[in-house]
């Protein structure tokens, strides 16, 4: 392509242009201008398509990204019949502005204005190709990067069931590898379209399933061309799926890749499926939800009653925490884009509402894991009314929690870290320390269930503990991967365990609040000094004062994982 010509800019605007030429394919002014609100963090993309003349069809992406601070990223990709170009740059801009580029060359010109969105709205960026000689089709726009948000599943089109109800495969974000894709979730016959708010508990609650349903799975392009055949999965007797596809090396490549699921032919619905290479050795953040990120009330019939009226919006965060969790994601630098997945005592049907939380508070992650209440209760009381044992049951964390860790770990690479969050309400640090002990050899699978015995742990959660932690063992081959456990230090801790109990010295950090939290990151190189600043200026505009932070901070020292001093200029 001929270098293009450039335009007068200023010279941020010109530092970029440069850029963009000498990669031979984009260049043009970027200008700032007119305020918004700093703390935005978006990205999103751009599919473009059209016919040019005289070199045919072209189609291509652009993607954008803006994170907290302003910084800017822009990335390209477009195709002419037997040509290839690419083209990336990265600019940066005062903290909360209006961000507009445009891009020429000799075979045409892009122009883009990015809003960063207020708190609590979608972007609205606008954009348009422009060409003498081309028709073109532009700016299908597609929010990337906070697992597949609640108003996309109805933009699938589900195919019609019966009595105008919609058929939907409700599937959650997935983590996995290019061996082993994991696929979750639940097809169900809704009355219409998802409702853009997630909707509340309730709304979920009296589902229909598709049960026993055979769904065919592939990955697909953004256009939703399939790339690769995945094969069938089936749903069990409530519709929920839980599958791992197994794939032979090197049919795909690492990276965020769009899962379609198809019924009977037609599509049902798509999600997100972050595959990590097999020798990858990314730190991966394993995470609660309720009183670790959410501010949840749970204690009491009135409450739990409270909690399943709820929409998202009606639910919060604790103090700072929607800064941390995305900070933890961007690690230091800002483009690590580390692993993130939580995983929830709710039940299922809190699927929607949590993940609307999520894309609310601008935290991108890569699945949510939640109790299968109503697979819980069948099994109780399909062997008889035991409400004593049914209630005991819905409540138990350790087994469930700890079934799900070691289960799906076997289908992340070996080599990979782990960051585990959690509080000290219910279990979060018995299950996190027998993980650990687990895996780092301390204990053998003998020895844990014998543990599990002791907590009377239920018996089908043991079964497949007892099932999947030798095969765990042998995956990880003599690695251990837990690097941390944070444990949030809430009013009402837990009447079962007490947590000195079961503090690992040098690995579990008991800590108040995201303060201490966030200095402990940073400490670990987990997060950048800037996260700091913003959690810090966060909790001073939530009406915490100085002396609160000092408190939580020398706590932290106390606890042992901070030291003197840490607080007043961040960690030292």
């Amino acid at each position: 392509m001929t270098p293009p010509r450039p335009r007068p800019a200023a010279a941020f605007a010109t530092l970029a242009a440069g850029a963009l030429a000498a990669a031979g394919v984009l260049a043009g002014p970027l200008t700032t201008a007119s305020a918004a609100p700093s703390g935005a963090a978006w990205v999103g993309a751009w599919e473009i398509a059209g016919r040019d003349t005289a070199a045919g069809a072209f189609a291509g992406t652009v993607r954008i990204s803006v994170a907290p601070g302003g910084r800017l990223r822009i990335r390209g990709h477009h195709r002419f019949p037997g040509r290839d170009a690419e083209h990336a740059f990265d600019a940066t801009a005062a903290a909360g502005v209006r961000l507009r580029f445009d891009v020429e060359t000799d075979e045409g010109a892009w122009r883009v204005a990015v809003e960063p969105p207020e708190r609590d709205a979608d972007p609205r960026p606008s954009g348009r190709w422009h060409r003498d000689r081309t028709v073109v089709r532009t700016s299908r726009w597609t929010r990337l990067g906070v697992g597949p948000p609640t108003p996309g599943a109805a933009r699938v089109a589900p195919r019609r069931g019966d009595d105008d109800e919609w058929i939907f495969a409700d599937l959650h974000a997935t983590l996995g590898t290019t061996t082993a894709i994991p696929l979750r979730g639940r097809v169900v016959e809704e009355e219409g379209p998802l409702p853009h708010d997630g909707g509340s508990p309730l709304d979920l609650l009296s589902q229909d399933e598709i049960a026993d349903a055979t769904l065919h799975a592939a990955i697909v392009s953004p256009r939703g061309d399939p790339l690769l055949d995945l094969g069938t999965i089936r749903a069990d007797d409530e519709g929920y799926i839980d599958a791992v596809v197994r794939l032979a090396p090197g049919l795909i490549e690492p990276g965020v890749h769009r899962v379609a699921i198809r019924l009977d032919g037609a599509p049902v619905g798509k999600t997100t499926a972050r595959l990590l290479a097999p020798d990858a050795a990314p730190t991966i953040v394993r995470s609660d939800v309720d009183l670790t990120y959410l501010d949840t009330d749970f204690h009491g019939a009135g409450a739990l009653l409270e909690l399943l009226g709820q929409k998202a919006a009606e639910r919060t965060p604790l103090p700072a925490m929607e800064l941390v969790f995305p900070a933890l994601r961007r690690g230091v630098g800002g483009e690590e884009d580390r692993p993130l997945v939580f995983v929830s005592g709710s039940p299922r049907f809190f699927k929607r509402v949590l993940e609307r939380r999520m894309a609310l508070d601008r935290i991108a992650h890569d699945g949510l894991v939640l109790k299968p209440f109503k697979e819980i209760a069948g099994r109780r009381l399909g062997s008889g009314l035991d409400l004593g044992g049914l209630v005991g049951e819905l409540k138990e964390q350790v087994g469930y929690k700890l079934t799900w860790l070691i289960e799906s770990r076997a289908s992340l690479p070996p080599a990979a870290g782990e960051v585990l969050l959690g509080d000290d309400s219910e279990a979060d640090f018995v299950i996190y320390a027998l993980y650990h002990r687990l895996t780092s050899g301390e204990l053998d699978p003998d020895a844990l269930l014998a543990k599990l015995d002791e907590l009377e742990v239920e018996p089908t959660w043991r079964r497949r503990i007892a099932r999947a932690a030798p095969r765990l063992l042998a995956h990880l081959d003599g690695r251990a991967p837990v690097h941390a456990i944070y444990i949030n230090a809430t009013s009402r801790p837990s009447e079962a365990h007490r947590i000195d109990d079961w503090k690992l010295p040098g690995l579990t950090r008991h800590h108040r609040g995201a303060w201490p939290l966030v200095l402990s990151l940073a400490r670990e190189g987990l997060v950048d000094p800037a996260a700091v600043d913003a959690v810090k200026a966060r909790l001073l505009e939530l009406g915490q004062d100085e002396a609160a932070l000092a408190a939580a901070a020398h706590a932290g020292v106390a606890e042992g994982f901070l030291d003197e001093g840490d607080g007043a200029d961040g960690p030292r």
